[in-house]
This record gives structure tokens, sequence and C-alpha cells, in this order.
């Protein structure tokens, strides 16, 4: 295809290149629609950049094979990779060996490309920010391309792309429409309207060429499709070459030609007539359909491989063949990958479930599930396990009940709770069945560990408790003790959770199992914490060390999750900002979604009362498109509905609404609270002191809210709102002990020392509220540092008390011009959405506005999540509509 408008991506691939050449590793995210020209840059670049070419891609055709690009990339490199993939190593041992195999000991420049990680699974999301984070140093130029037009509001890769934004090393290219003056150029002399070409394809690369070889168009007809396209040059083939396309476009992205002549030759694909007799097909024929299809321009060769010259030709192909058909080629596939000795479960299972092959499924998919999740792939493992229950009809009842238990597992790890729920209930029920006391009891635990009311969770525990005990110390039971102490903490029940932490960790202890011991650590960590205990870091940290030392994530991610959780409750802001980013990395690395929202939960809520709005509203915005844990969101909209309302008062109200219904589907009596204060504070920004108080949890609600804290911040809204003393909780830490002691300078500066501003500003505005000396220095004070943080509602409460004590001088709000956005976004966010629509990249962004990359990716995460879109052409698409940008030409 031709280059045409694309020069200038190729001068900067270059460029990047030859910075990488001298040790300053680059990594390059390529972007554009199917078919804008991505992999034809690739292609461009490697014939121009000298270098060490290493290609893999991830396949879109069935459930990813965990971590499937070092697979490939181990057959290009062999050794010692190679040999750690053929005996299943951890990712750990793949990721270094991986880094190793792009050491060229020549120091010659290595480009290694990684095509479509739109397809990615999430370990390969994993190693892309392994090797992004080590890059640095070495003469490494890393190209992913992407489809950034598709990504759902939930996609991983949009989280990854934020991370990798971060690093020194990431540039950007995004590969753009032809122009009409393109496609008039590639139009000429073919006798085809250019303009009309350009209208149907939109000025995209591979529909241009394919319209354009289709031939001219007849007068009054209508434009073809692509699938037309592609199916007219499908049709110059012979029967033989078109039959084995077929087969070509089952077996997904890459060819392997000796799986293609098996296939062929156990379908009798490429039948010809020879002299009034049919030739069963042999290699040469083969061969000789794979060379028409070369030529014809629908095979590329790689390497020892073929794969389809763009996706939308696979695609096409395949829905081109009957239903029956497709089936019988599948069985095919399936009969010769179990010829080899190395078939992949994951290929095997996706082949065998388009057969309708029930028994190969159920054999293949769970081994699939079992290698993706040991891989920490763990959507690929749920996707492979719902398959195999998909076809597990005719299977015996406890078949189907170990794969709903399964299936369930993997659903709480990538925080997809409702549904796992649901899965641990089905296995459930079938164990009653049966009368298995035991499995019941693991069902159990694991169903009270889902609940979010800590008192439903809590009874479910002790049935559990109470079906395992008699059969002696078990696993499950010491498990079921855990779940028990943890919903006891959750429902300020301390001495029953201490009680419980002390039995599971003698029953850890007995059995040499340092998972539950870890658990019950981490547990009673956070019911010292909330006691005002010492202490409680010291023994976070021992859980997390027990949890790291005997390898096992899940409880990792949940040492992690609190020390971030706590920290934040005590505005420990240097500690947050470390365990989040150890904990949050964790996470991500071995696919921990559950605990990796929560993580970033936190930190968002961390983020507030730093006065760090912006980067809080993108963490918050980030969940909510990826999580869908009660309690997770909740954290999120908590975080965002306390920005707005400081922010704009009565334009909160749509985002507290909601931060209630997720507190009340959660069935936790603590975020009924947490909502009922947020609602409370977005009624008296707006000055309706009577639906404030009425909003506020009576202060008998303290025993659901966790710590001295949350007990003292409480009561300071209460006396804010109803304007009447309350008295302070004995265990009032630091500025809220000074606070109601009536030392407002001894509070602000302690707030000041921690990093709080608005709580600072507060306590000016509760001075002047309770007419303590200085009330009109107070409440200019108040009033500076509002506006400084933008807190607009907030800013005119003070205005309000300021008329109210008869001061003249009021400063007025901001003017017109500086004023809400019409998308509400801030002035940066529009420069910002305004070079998005140029087309320019974060590090071209970074540049232009002399602000960091990260910082960037944080105002881009903000517009998309402020306009309610998925993609950065989506906002460029909301915005005009809008008429915030001009509309395009």
């Amino acid at each position: 295809m031709s280059l045409l408008e694309r020069e200038h991506l190729l001068r900067l691939l270059t460029e990047y290149a030859d910075e990488a050449r001298t040790g300053a590793g680059r990594l390059v995210l390529v972007t554009g629609e199917a078919g804008a020209g991505k992999t034809s840059l690739v292609d461009a670049a490697e014939g121009r950049i000298a270098a060490q070419w290493l290609r893999t891609a991830c396949d879109g055709l069935f459930t990813p094979r965990p971590l499937g690009p070092i697979f490939d990339l181990a057959d290009l490199v062999g050794g010692d990779l190679l040999e750690a993939a053929r005996r299943d190593a951890s990712r750990e041992e793949l990721f270094t060996r991986v880094l190793h195999a792009l050491r060229d000991p020549g120091k010659r420049l290595t480009a290694l490309v990684i095509e479509d990680v739109h397809w990615a699974d999430e370990p390969t999301l994993d190693l892309v920010r392994f090797l992004g984070r080590r890059l640095r140093d070495l003469p490494v130029l890393v190209i992913l391309t992407f489809r950034d037009d598709q990504l759902g509001r939930d996609a991983p890769l949009r989280v990854c792309v934020g991370d990798l934004a971060s690093f020194a090393g990431t540039r950007r290219l995004s590969v753009p429409p032809l122009t009409e003056a393109a496609v008039a150029e590639l139009a000429a002399d073919t006798g085809i309207d250019a303009a009309e070409v350009h209208h149907l394809t939109g000025g995209n690369a591979f529909l241009t060429v394919e319209v354009l070889q289709a031939g001219p168009l007849r007068a009054g007809s209508t434009p073809p499709s692509v699938r037309d396209a592609v199916l007219a040059r499908t049709a110059r083939l012979g029967p033989g070459s078109r039959s084995v396309l077929e087969v070509c476009a089952l077996l997904g992205r890459l060819v392997e030609p000796d799986l293609l002549a098996d296939v062929v030759a156990a379908t009798g694909t490429g039948l010809v007539a020879t002299e009034g007799r049919n030739t069963a097909p042999g290699p040469e024929l083969v061969t000789a359909g794979l060379d028409d299809l070369v030529a014809a321009g629908l095979l590329v060769t790689d390497g020892p491989w073929l794969r389809h010259r763009h996706e939308l030709t696979r695609l096409a192909v395949e829905g081109e063949m009957p239903p029956h058909r497709r089936a019988g080629v599948h069985a095919a596939i399936v009969g010769a990958l179990l010829s080899r000795p190395d078939a992949d479960p994951a290929r095997v299972a996706h082949h065998a479930d388009a057969a309708g092959d029930s028994a190969l499924v159920l054999e293949y998919a769970p081994r699939a599930a079992a290698r993706a999740s040991a891989l920490a792939a763990h959507r690929e493992a749920a996707t492979e396990y719902t398959r195999a229950l998909r076809h597990s009809g005719a299977a015996p009842d406890l078949v189907r009940a170990g794969l709903l238990h399964e299936l369930a597992v993997e659903l709480t790890l990538i925080d997809e709770w409702p549904d796992a729920e649901r899965a641990h209930e089905e296995a459930l029920a079938v164990w009653r069945q049966v009368g298995d006391v035991h499995r019941q009891g693991d069902e159990l635990w694991r169903i009270a560990r889902l609940q979010g009311s800590p008192e439903a969770a809590r009874l479910t525990a002790l049935r559990a408790v109470e079906l395992l005990e008699p059969l002696g110390p078990s696993e499950p039971l010491a498990w079921a003790r855990t779940m028990a102490a943890a919903a006891a903490m959750q429902a300020g029940a301390a001495a029953e959770a201490l009680e419980d932490c002390r039995q599971s960790k003698a029953l850890a202890d007995l059995l040499i199992l340092p998972a539950v011991r870890s658990s019950a650590l981490n547990t009673e960590a956070c019911v010292r914490a909330a006691l005002g205990e010492p202490g409680w870091a010291d023994q976070l940290q021992e859980a997390l060390d027990v949890a790291l030392e005997n390898g096992d994530a899940m409880q990792a991610a949940r040492a992690y999750t609190n020390l971030v959780g706590t920290h934040a409750g005590r505005c420990e802001f240097a500690a947050v900002e470390h365990w989040y980013l150890e904990g949050s990395a964790f996470c991500d690395d071995h696919d921990i979604g559950t605990y990796g929202n929560c993580i970033r939960g936190y930190r968002a809520l961390s983020l507030v009362p730093q006065g760090r709005w912006e980067e809080a509203l993108a963490v918050a915005g980030d969940i909510l498109r990826s999580s869908r844990s009660p309690a997770n969101r909740a954290e999120a909209l908590l975080a965002m509905a306390t920005v707005q309302s400081r922010r704009a008062g009565s334009n909160a109200a749509a985002t507290v609404q909601q931060l209630h219904d997720e507190a009340l589907r959660s069935g936790s009596g603590y975020w009924v609270a947490v909502a009922d204060l947020a609602r409370a504070e977005s009624h008296w920004v707006v000055g309706d002191t009577e639906a404030a108080r009425a909003a506020l949890p009576p202060l008998n609600a303290e025993g659901v809210l966790s710590d001295a804290w949350e007990r003292s911040n409480l009561r300071a809204w209460w006396q804010r709102i109803s304007g009447e003393a309350v008295e302070a909780p004995a265990d009032a830490p630091g500025p809220y002990a000074l606070m109601f002691a009536g030392d407002v300078e001894g509070a602000v500066a302690a707030w000041d020392r921690l990093g709080c501003p608005y709580d600072a500003a507060l306590t000016h505005l509760d001075a002047a509220t309770h007419h303590r000396p200085n009330t009109e220095q107070h409440l200019r004070h108040a009033l500076a540092r509002l506006e400084a943080l933008g807190a607009a509602a907030t800013a005119d409460v003070v205005r309000a008390r300021m008329r109210e004590h008869g001061m003249k001088r009021i400063p007025r709000p901001a003017r017109a011009a500086t004023q809400a956005h019409p998308l509400g976004l801030t002035a940066r966010e529009h420069d910002v959405l305004e070079l998005l629509a140029q087309g320019q990249s974060n590090a071209a962004i970074s540049e232009r506005l002399f602000i960091s990359p990260k910082t960037v990716d944080h105002h881009v995460s903000a517009v998309l999540t402020k306009l309610g879109v998925a993609s950065r052409g989506a906002a460029v698409a909301a915005a005009q509509r809008s008429g915030v940008l001009p509309a395009a030409r």
C-alpha cells in the first residue's frame, strides 16, 4: 500500500530508532482505526531502519493465549526463552528472559513489534509495562500497534496506556485517515470518482485500496462495501485457492503451512478437476494455493509463517462460509492440532467450541483456564470456564459445580463480584443436593467475602464454621474463621473480630497455611488501627511479607490495599503514595482487578483532601469504567461527588445519588453513612441547611465508622451544619482535637502540615461561624484558600457568611470568562482537548504545554470522564457537536 501522507510518521519512527540506538530505549504506541495503515507503516519502517527486527502480534480470533506474543517471540529467537516457554516457566522468569533476549550481544538495535495490542490479554499488557520500565538504558525499540477507536470504557488497555504514558521513553504516533487529495492520487487513471470513494471509506487506507482495486463503479450504482471489495478480489482465484483461503481464515491471524496442509488433507479442501477426475489435494497443491493467495495480496509472508494482510479480509472471507462448512473445517483443525504434542489447549478449546464438540471443550477449556490462571491471566481463565459451562448441559452435576466454583474464583479476582457470588451460589446448591458438607462450607466462606453487608457476611461465615467444625481442622474452616473476623471488623465488633483472628491464626499455624495467617494478621492490624492501638502498620507489613514470601498474590494485594487505605484515612500521604505505587503495580502485574481498583479508590480519596482534584477525578473515572464491585465504585463516586460538590454545588446531585444507590446496593451500613454525609455536604454548599441536617447520619452511627478520624469528621460536620456545639470524641486525632478545643490557629497549622488545604479553609470558616475572635480575618483566609482550590460552591458559602457579618469589599467570584466551561473542563483540559483535535500525541502535548506526559494523561482521562466517552476521537467529536470546538472540515 502506498505510504501517502505517512512520511512524517516514518521520519519520527526513524528518529525514535536513532535515539534508541544510543541506549535511550523507546516504546512507541502506533494508534489508529482498523485499516488506517498501522501495519504498513511498520513494514516501511522495517525496510528503512537497520535493526534486528522481531515481530509478534496478539490474535483476536479466540480467547487470547496468555502471553501469546512471548511464545511467538520464543519461536523467533530460540535459546533460553524458547526453553523457558516450553516448560511453562513462571511469568517472572519469562519476562526476564524476554528482556535478556532483546539485549543484542553485538549492541545492535533490536526492534520488537507487538501488533494488535487491543486484543492483548492482561499478562501481555503487564509484559509491556515491564519492558517500558526497563528500556531507559537499552538499545531497544518497542513498537505497539492498536486500534484506539474501539476501546471500551473498561478495556484494560486504557489503563495500560495511561501507565505507559508516564514512562520517559514512551512516544505516540497516530495514523490519521487519508485526505481526499491522497485518495485522488491513488485513484488517478482508474476512472473512479475519488470524492465518492473518500466519502464511502472516510479516508480509511485499507478500505480505499480495496474499493479502488474492485474496479470502476457503474454510473448510478451504490459503491461496494469492504466485504464486496474483498470478495471481488477472491473471485479472481481458482476454486482450489479459494478453498485454501477459507481454511486460512479459520486458522487465525498466523497460518502455519504444515498445519494448513494437514487440515486441507483432512477436509478434502482444494480438490481440483484434472482430465475429468478429482485429484486429492497434496502438498504441492497447498503450496500452489498459498502462492496464489500471496500473489493476490491476501496473505503475506511473516518469517516461517504467513499472515492475513488485514483482519478485515479474514473476517470477510470467514463470514461468507456456510455454517456447516465452518464447523467441518474447525473439526479438522482440532484433529490436526491434537496430532501435535504441544497443542495449545486454548486453541483446541476455541476450535472445538466452533465445531460443536462439547466433550473436547469440557476437556480442554478447563486446561486452558488453569494455564491462564497460573499466568495471572484471570480474565482469560474466566472466559474459558464460561466456555466450558456452555457445553456442560449433559455433564454430571459435580462437573458443573466444579466449573462454577473455579469460574467464581476467577471472577472474584477481576472485580466481577456480583457474577462471582451467583456462580458460588449455583455451586453451593449442587453441593447441598449431593450432601457434600465440606464443599458447602468452602463455598459459604467465599460467598461471605463477596457480600457487601458485614452483618450478612458474618452470618454466612459463621454458618460455614458451623458446618465445618464437626469435620475437624481444615483449610476451609480456617478461611471461614478469617472471613468471620473480617466481617466483624467491618461491622465495628472489635472484640469478636480479634477472637476470630486468634482462632484462625491457630488453625493456620496447625495446618501450615501462610495465606490464612497473612489474612488474619491483616484483619487484626486493621482492628487495632481502628482502636487507635500502636503497631498496626508493622503488623500489616508482616501480613504483606508472609504473603509475598509464600507467593500468595491475593493476600499480598489485600495487604497493600489496607496499607494504602489505612494511611489514607490518617492523611499520611507520603506513605499512601509509597504503598499505592508498589501495590497498584503488584495488582496490575498479577491481574487482581478487585484490589487494584480498591487501591486506586483509596488513592482517589487521598487526593481529594490534598486539593489534587483533577487527578482524583481521573482516577475515579478509570475505576468507574472498569469495576462492578459496589464498594470499589462507592470509593470512586465518593471522591467524584465530593469534588463536584465543592466546585459546583447542585451540579453534583446526580453523582451524589449514584453514590447513595451504590451504598444501598453494597448492603454496608458503613457506606450508607458515608453516602449520607456526602449528601449532607452537597446540600450545605448550596445553602440548604435544613436538607443538609436531615441528610446527616446520626451521631450514633459512629459504630459503623472505622476509626477516630472518621468519627471526628462526622462530629465536625454535625457542628458545622447544625451550628450547635458537639462534644469532641475522646480519641480525636491531632487537628480535630485542636478544632474542638477552639485552637483555630493550631488546627489550621496541623492541617497544613498534613497537606489538607480544604480542611484548613473549613477550620477558618468554622471559627467565623462560631464568632471567635478575628472573624473577618478568618473568613478572608477561608475565601482565599477556597478560591485557590477552585472550590467555587464552598467559596460562595464564605461570601454568604461575609454578608451576614456585614463585611465590606467582599471579593467577587471569577469573571464570566473564567467561569465554568460548558463541558465542565478546566482551562488546561480545554487546551489538551484542542490539541487532541489536532491529532497530537501525549508526548507532543507534553512538549507544547510544558507539562509532564503523566500530567497530560491525567488531563486526557479527566476529559474522557467529564464528556462520558471512551476514546480521544469520541471526545473531540462530542466537543464539536456541542460547539466547544469548531466542526471538522
